[in-house]
Parts: C-alpha cells; structure tokens; sequence
C-alpha cells in the first residue's frame, strides 16, 4: 500500500495484477493519481491503461503490483473532490435525482449526516422528506433495503421499480416455503 502512495507523489506508473468483481483478473499499468479509505478498505484512483479512463481499485484486489520507471503526467482537470461529488458511496455509476420518504426513528439518524453535499431534507409528519441528486444507484438501494419499512421511495418510478424487484426476490428466498401468502403480499 506504501508503494502506491509513494508511486503517486513521485508519479510512477504501475504494474498491477487486479481482480475486478467484474471481469475477473487481469494486467493493467496504471497512472495512481490518490490513495483514500472507504468503509474499513483503502483505495485508489487512477488511470487505468487498459480502460483509458480513470478508475477506483480497492486495493486488498490486487494479487501483484511493481512500480514502474517510466513516470506519467497527472490529468490535470482531474479533482479527488471533485470525482467523488454526489457520489453515495464508492460507486460513481448512473447520477439520479432522488426522493425518500423516511419515518421516524430512522429519520433522525438520516438527519445526523451529510449523505451529499446537495442534499435536502423537509419535516414531514412522522418522518422527513429526503432529497438529493446521486450518483452511485448500487450503494443507494443496499442504503434504502438497509432501513426496511421505515422508508418509501418517492422518486424516481425506475429506483421504486428497482427495490420492488428486490423485495420479491427476497421474498421469494425467504417466504415461498415457509410463509402463508397471506401474511406478505
């Protein structure tokens, strides 16, 4: 981990064996423009060769990794802030605009944090109003099923379509065999 630090202050490419959940393991020289933590793990960002574009790489996914001679220039329009704006999460996937509706006690602890920087979040009776423009659908419906019953998605239809879709599987995981269909429908 040290060594990509290091390899990012002095601008050195990197060899890396990664695995992505994606698409399995694979070579890449990459450009690490920062190293950061989320959630217990470290990453970093960076140019990824292979991809031509610029990538997170959680770092306990790589097998192998050597710095490289040969140096890179940093993209200068490139901004840590910047590229992790409205994110929820480490996902930086599809932006969308957001409406939640969430009851009490699980407002309260909605209202203690900073989810985004344009978040908005209105008293309602029982609850709050939560608003915001997202990017990073993933980690925004594992955040949604996370607070059960005590939240209803508002908006957009496609996310409310989404978690529906969720809740039946889960459904059909746990309830097919060993719950009367009358109890969950």
């Amino acid at each position: 981990m040290m060594d990509i630090h290091v390899a990012s202050l002095t601008r050195n490419k990197i060899n890396i064996t990664y695995v992505s959940l994606g698409s399995g393991e694979s070579q890449r020289v990459v450009h690490p423009y920062a190293t950061f933590q989320y959630k217990n793990d470290i990453y970093f960002i960076g140019y990824c060769e292979k991809r031509e574009k610029i990538l997170d790489f959680k770092i306990c996914r790589i097998k192998k990794y050597f710095k490289l001679e040969e140096k890179f220039q940093k993209n200068e329009d490139f901004d840590l802030k910047k590229s992790m704006e409205n994110c929820f999460g480490i996902y930086k996937d599809k932006e969308l605009d957001v409406k939640l509706k969430i009851k009490y006690p699980v407002a309260g602890i909605v209202k203690e944090k900073m989810w985004v920087e344009n978040q908005k979040i209105r008293e309602v009776e029982g609850g709050i109003i939560f608003k915001a423009r997202v990017k990073g659908k993933t980690e925004l419906k594992t955040w949604i099923l996370g607070m059960g019953s005590a939240v209803e998605v508002l908006e957009p239809e496609e996310l409310k379509k989404e978690i529906k879709e969720e809740i039946f599987k889960m459904k059909s995981l746990y309830c097919d065999h060993i719950c009367p269909d009358d109890v969950i429908k």
